[in-house]
């Protein structure tokens, strides 16, 4: 018998017999809550007694091994209490014993980014269609990895407030609205969960400005797969002569491919430089932008290895690699010199090298200064 037993946001792989074994009733306020499940070889949930009024099973995600997963959710006593919002497929008796599938229960192939990545795949018919924690204050409102629940599919209709379920909570997989370096707020962010697309190469196409950065390298002959990132600076009212900074520091491994800077100003002239190994004293602000790496068969939320920060208090020293002047108010992109490489691209060097954008007005008044960089790591 088990009381006051909560179980949520896990993750349950390959196990040899039930991946939970309640011998006697769930009583008493007990719940299992958003878990994912693959491959348990005999049961997914296995409860011997009843399911107390009180309790609450919601959002599960179970895939057994077909032919050999005898049930997915078992209940030999009354089923009094909730059970709803799971999917279980691939199981001899999906919902065994007393247990009902519930009004919003599916039976379907959950798409599962692997056996060892429980994330969803987009398609997944999991998506969304978890119950919330509006309706049943027992679901999580942050997933496994701290993610926020719920976030939306737009292209999906919502079993009830956008819940997923099982334990991962997955980013849209809509196109991101294109963004400008102006629109971002003021101060130092990244990109988060912009979708990139495997491609072939006769789509050798990088668009800047779009935003969705479905990004291969006809040049490279290879795919910048979920590697690429964006970060954004914003300032007002920056003083005539005064400096704006982005500061990237690099990985230790795998050193970055800078590609561009696109630049948006109230007011000209301004002058970029690109500065390595500064000697900075900086601030504590500080982000990492992520990504997610779509495959044809699915992906992973990546973070970005560079360190990024801003505005340091002092700058002296370093090797300066570029100077740029754009002269007028609006908007250019600027990218490396192709004297640099055939692929008009800074390649960073590796183990922990910095690099510092400087933006210097010069309009002769304050203005408001945006940009945006893009890099690769791979």
């Amino acid at each position: 018998m088990a009381r006051n037993f909560r179980i949520r946001n896990n993750t349950f792989r390959d196990c040899k017999g039930y991946a939970i074994d309640i011998i006697g009733a769930l009583e008493v306020n007990s719940y299992i809550v958003n878990n994912s499940f693959v491959k348990p070889e005999a049961a997914g949930i296995y409860i011997t007694g009843q399911l107390d009024a009180s309790s609450k099973i919601l959002n599960n995600i179970i895939k057994g091994i077909d032919g050999v997963t005898s049930a997915g959710l078992h209940i030999g006593g009354s089923q009094l209490g909730t059970v709803d919002g799971n999917n279980i497929k691939f199981c001899t008796a999906n919902w065994s014993g007393n247990a009902t599938q519930g009004p919003k229960g599916t039976s379907e192939d959950p798409l599962y980014v692997s056996d060892t990545d429980l994330g969803l795949q987009e398609g997944s018919p999991c998506l969304d269609k978890g119950l919330g924690n509006d309706t049943h204050s027992e679901v999580p409102t942050t997933d496994k990895d701290g993610t926020s629940r719920p976030v939306n599919q737009p292209e999906i209709e919502d079993a009830d407030d956008g819940t997923d379920m099982g334990a991962y909570e997955m980013p849209s997989f809509a196109p991101p609205t294109p963004i400008e370096p102006e629109d971002a707020p003021v101060g130092l962010s990244g990109t988060r969960y912009y979708r990139n697309k495997a491609l072939t190469i006769g789509q050798a196409i990088m668009d800047f400005f779009s935003g969705s950065l479905r990004v291969i390298s006809g040049i490279h002959g290879h795919i910048h797969e979920g590697k690429c990132f964006q970060v954004y600076k914003k300032v007002t009212d920056l003083a005539d002569d005064a400096k704006t900074y982005i500061e990237i520091k690099t990985p230790l491994e795998l050193p970055p491919h800078f590609k561009g800077m696109k630049i948006r100003v109230s007011e000209g002239p301004v002058i970029l430089r690109i500065i390595e190994d500064p000697v900075l004293t900086t601030g504590e602000t500080r982000i990492i932008p992520k990504n997610r790496n779509r495959s044809l068969i699915g992906g992973s939320i990546i973070a970005s290895e560079s360190i990024i920060k801003a505005d340091p208090t002092e700058v002296s020293g370093g090797t300066e690699l570029d100077s740029w002047e754009f002269g007028v108010s609006g908007a250019a992109f600027y990218t490396p010199d192709s004297e640099i490489n055939d692929d008009n691209e800074w390649v960073f060097g590796n183990g922990g090298r910095t690099y510092l954008f400087e933006l210097q007005n010069k309009s002769g008044g304050p203005i408001t200064a945006a940009m945006k960089m893009i890099w690769y790591e791979n």
